[in-house]
């Protein structure tokens, strides 16, 4: 009882305080440091094109267009995997 309780204020507050990343030990190194570099990626793009764009509509709409690319890219990759389970 008190290792699953545990568990799940380790896991789930982490992941809450962090906006979702949280270290998984049944994953492989290489998708735990995967997912903490797409999460940092995702948490300072729109700081880095605030320090380095004046803010405009153009900006909001370059970011808005990365991020879709990002996610569509990921979906069809994931799409061919999921349909031979």
């Amino acid at each position: 009882m008190g290792s699953q309780v545990l568990q799940i204020l380790r896991q789930g507050v982490w992941a809450s305080l962090t906006g979702g990343w949280y270290f998984d030990p049944h994953q492989s190194k290489f998708s735990n440091c995967f997912h903490l570099y797409v999460w940092l990626f995702l948490l300072c793009l729109p700081f880095l094109l605030f320090m380095a764009i004046p803010p405009s509509t153009s900006v909001a709409g370059i970011y808005c267009a990365v991020v879709a690319v990002f996610f569509n890219h990921g979906q069809v990759h994931q799409l061919p995997a999921a349909r031979h389970v």
